[in-house]
Order: C-alpha cells, then structure tokens, then sequence
C-alpha cells in the first residue's frame, strides 16, 4: 500500500481533511468535571445505606424480592454468617 501512489494521495489528503476539522474545532474549553484533580463528591448517605444492607445480608435478611431473598425462600442457600470473608468449603469444615 505504501508503494502505491493513489491509496497515499487519497491518505494524504484524509490527513488534510482531519486536521482542518479538528483545527477547525478549535482548543477544549476546561469542563467542570476535569479529570486532574477532579475529587468526587461523597456518598455519605449511600454508604451508610449500603452498610445496612451488608449487615441484613450478614444475618440472613436479604431485601424482598431479591435473588438471595428468592434462594433463601427456596432453601437453596444458607449464607447468613458472621465471616463474610470466609469461602463456604472454610465455613463447613471448620463446624
């Protein structure tokens, strides 16, 4: 492709054309969300709620509806535990 003077005109004059439109568009305006030194507002609230539902789960009370709430309802699964860090085989050999 190199080699071939058409396909590098039609190229050359694409770079043309690219460089004109984004030329064209001109310098990005700083936004209010810029990524340097940008610091995310916080979700105090969502995290405490998010904690609360960690807990409930943690005592075997998914919310209604859920699919843990339809598995527990099925007796499918029995995750209500206190070592939320230990895998299930830990959790049975060690009883």
């Amino acid at each position: 492709m190199v080699k071939d003077k058409n396909v590098m005109a039609v190229f050359d004059e694409w770079i043309k054309d690219f460089i004109s439109f984004v030329q064209s568009k001109g310098k990005v305006k700083p936004n209010k969300y810029r990524a340097f030194g940008y610091k995310p507002p916080l979700h105090f609230w969502a995290n405490v709620k998010d904690g609360l539902r960690y807990f409930r789960m943690m005592i075997g009370k998914p919310p209604k509806h859920s699919s843990p709430y339809l598995q527990q309802k099925l007796k499918l699964v029995n995750d209500a535990t206190w070592q939320t860090k230990k895998c299930e085989g830990e959790k049975l050999r060690s009883k």
